[in-house]
């Protein structure tokens, strides 16, 4: 094991520790309404990131429950 970690130059803890699985994200009930809404803008617009998605929508009408 030292040969192979010190040809990859990684460090051997590393090599026996098993990664947990990485943990989703808590998904809010009110995702579902706005995210087809936001894919697209995304699809129309690839090159706005988040802060311009939520600056186009200042105008629009509320989406979602009221």
């Amino acid at each position: 094991m030292k040969r192979i970690t010190d040809a990859l130059e990684v460090s051997r803890s590393n090599q026996y520790r098993e990664r947990a699985p990485r943990k989703r994200y808590n998904k809010k009930p009110d995702d579902e309404i706005y995210l087809p809404h936001i894919r697209k803008i995304t699809d129309e617009r690839p090159t706005y990131g988040y802060r311009r998605v939520v600056k186009s929508q200042v105008n629009s009408p509320p989406l979602g429950p009221q």
